[in-house]
């Protein structure tokens, strides 16, 4: 399933330092990134040309792993159920963001085709509830007191004997770990065949997992596309500026090339590169 995802939604359709970024600006500091990047995507292409992605809608399985300090700090299920029905309003397209699209605008979203639902059985074959709460690694994900670099610190979520969770069979699961790193970054994924299978998935910043409308502290990160932004990096989708200057592009016909990300609220037409961006897009950055 892993290899299939982000093939499937290709076809129908990185360290950070503020609140106003995703973790996958740090990859753009790897020298190596964008041989790997141009890599994966001649692999994605070349299958797409072949025609081995055919079929309906699937259904990928969800297990979430929270990481909690305190048994008083794991999120309530509801919260879970939630950031699901999120994720299918926005792969749906029936979010009632929706409502905001320009009229001329209005044929560039659509039904990805992809749904998501909570686990039912584990690795085991054993009945679940597609959550696990696990009381395990110390706030910022660095030790008590400290302050560390996420990126650094962050394998240690991956793994229970440090104090964090065991991925479950990406092959066969969608991993997502909710912890509280500290605002020092909102949300991470990996991307298709990059790092170790035990890594493989996104995290999400405790206060800004499902929907907090009624937490003015989550503004304007309270609705649950965090996640929604951070999965699609998982099915190998950039940022909508792709790495940056309109030289560069997110490498999917759905937007036009972009120079820069937006932020806030923009007003549209928003011009660069000859066009307007089409900033409605979950990977930009806009509220």
């Amino acid at each position: 399933m892993r290899s299939i995802l982000p093939l499937l939604i290709l076809l129908i359709s990185q360290q950070l330092v503020a609140q106003n970024h995703c973790g996958r600006d740090h990859i753009l500091k790897d020298p190596d990134w964008s041989e790997k990047s141009s890599l994966q995507e001649s692999i994605l292409q070349s299958a797409i040309e072949a025609g081995m992605l055919r079929g309906g809608p699937i259904t990928v399985p969800v297990v979430f792993h929270q990481i909690a300090l305190s048994e008083e700090n794991f999120l309530p299920d509801q919260k879970f159920e939630e950031q699901i029905q999120i994720l299918n309003e926005d792969y749906g397209n029936f979010s009632p963001n929706n409502d905001g699209t320009p009229f001329e605008l209005e044929s560039l979203p659509v039904d990805m085709g992809i749904r998501f639902c909570l686990a039912q059985t584990d690795p085991s074959g054993a009945p679940t509830s597609g959550i696990e709460k696990i009381l395990g690694v110390d706030d910022c994900i660095g030790d008590i007191g400290v302050v560390k670099d996420p990126f650094e610190n962050k394998p240690r979520l991956y793994y229970t004997d440090l104090g964090g969770a065991d991925a479950w069979d990406p092959e066969k699961y969608l991993n997502i770990w909710v912890a509280d790193v500290c605002g020092t970054f909102l949300g991470y994924s990996s991307f298709p065949e990059e790092g170790l299978p035990e890594e493989d998935g996104v995290i999400i910043d405790t206060p800004y997992f499902g929907n907090n409308e009624a937490d003015g502290e989550a503004y304007p990160y309270h609705l649950g596309r965090i996640a929604t932004h951070e999965v699609g990096h998982y099915f190998n989708l950039l940022h909508t500026w792709g790495e940056g200057g309109c030289d560069s592009d997110d490498k999917v016909n759905d937007t036009p090339v972009q120079e820069t990300f937006h932020l806030g609220c923009p007003s549209h037409p928003s011009i660069s590169c000859g066009s307007a961006d089409y900033f409605f897009n979950f990977m930009d950055y806009t509220d």
